[in-house]
């Protein structure tokens, strides 16, 4: 009888430790969560941003992984996977499927703070925090009471989201400021729907976006071809894709990933258009001059050769008013050429506008 009594006890025992155990694991969010976006900018035209950009986004996190929806008139789709930590998108106007290193930095951060707010989201008390990266500034508000899974940033070099997750323990964000170069990005959580522990973020399968991201090129850094930079004092990178060895030649790896302005990068690709639509017929194609005075070299009648070589500005300002808007997102669509945004007008929307794109895309082989 003894021996029975302690044989319960001991059970008893087993049973309230696991309990104990069990109720001392941390419970990391696993659902999905709405924002609704709006933008304000004093040089550009919001009717333009609010049509170019996301209105709506989706965020999907289970204790591995997450994915994200931008919904737009060009959705966009990102599928992370915590273990590989890589990231597959995919966008609606374009067939293919492009996988991302997310353990690549694409920012650095230049200061930083987190304070308390007794402000409060869908009923979710928020603390705020915001950095100023080189590129970006940011500024959440993440709930004190709703956590992602480390496994979610814990390796995310990318976009800063390591940086944000450890600061602010995953605190799911309820609301959100990106501060671009012309242009402010604001977002704010509508709806959060917890699902159990078992819910699955990816809404592809994880052997099939480990496929695509096997197929991935090698990467070569060489560092010595900064000094070309450094020695005019100025920032820049260069990279260079050898289809022989299916690999990238970089001078910065930083900086492989990172979307900018393509200024006079985009006569390539602003020729190539010229040259599919028809308003370029041939190499001796020229115009004329129109007496206004920039700079000796430009400042004379140019055929695409001269215009060519010498990045003649107002050249290709032209070529660009003559194959007209409509035309020109349609071919920068087609050429998956970075966030294809001609917002900023047709003649200076990649180099004052937010035309964004990555030494990576430049030279991509898809």
């Amino acid at each position: 009888m003894r021996k029975i009594r302690l044989n319960i006890v001991f059970l008893l025992a087993v049973v309230m430790l696991l309990f104990f155990s069990c109720s001392n694991q941390p419970h990391y969010f696993t659902g999905e969560i709405k924002y609704q976006y709006t933008y304000e900018s004093s040089t550009l035209n919001i009717d333009s941003l609010i049509k170019n950009k996301p209105h709506e986004s989706i965020f999907r996190y289970d204790t591995l992984n997450y994915q994200s929806q931008f919904i737009g008139t060009d959705t966009v789709i990102y599928y992370y996977s915590g273990k590989s930590n890589k990231c597959v998108s995919q966008t609606n106007s374009r067939k293919n499927f492009e996988c991302e290193d997310y353990g690549i930095a694409t920012d650095s951060i230049i200061s930083f703070k987190i304070y308390d707010t007794d402000e409060t989201v869908l009923g979710h008390r928020c603390n705020i925090i915001e950095w100023q990266g080189k590129y970006f500034y940011n500024k959440f508000y993440v709930a004190t009471d709703l956590n992602i899974s480390p496994a979610t940033y814990k390796n995310h070099l990318a976009y800063n989201w390591k940086f944000y997750g450890e600061k602010a323990e995953g605190g799911l964000i309820l609301k959100s400021e990106h501060r671009f170069k012309n242009y402010t990005m604001k977002g704010v959580a509508v709806s959060v729907n917890k699902e159990p522990n078992n819910f699955n973020a990816l809404e592809i399968g994880n052997e099939f976006l480990e496929k695509i991201c096997s197929q991935t090129e090698s990467i070569e850094q060489h560092t010595e071809w900064k000094k070309c930079f450094e020695q005019l004092n100025v920032t820049g990178s260069f990279a260079l894709f050898d289809s022989k060895r299916n690999t990238y030649l970089l001078s910065d790896k930083e900086q492989f990933t990172i979307p900018y302005s393509p200024a006079s990068t985009f006569k390539i690709c602003n020729t190539l258009i010229g040259l599919e639509t028809g308003i370029i017929p041939n190499e001796d194609y020229t115009l004329k001059w129109d007496g206004i005075k920039r700079n000796p070299v430009w400042d004379k009648d140019h055929n695409l050769k001269s215009a060519f070589k010498n990045s003649v500005v107002w050249y290709y300002q032209d070529i660009a008013r003559k194959i007209g808007g409509s035309k020109m997102k349609d071919w920068l669509e087609k050429l998956n050429y970075g966030n294809c945004d001609t917002t900023g007008g047709i003649d200076k929307f990649w180099l004052e506008g937010n035309l964004r794109i990555s030494p990576l895309t430049q030279v991509l082989p898809k």
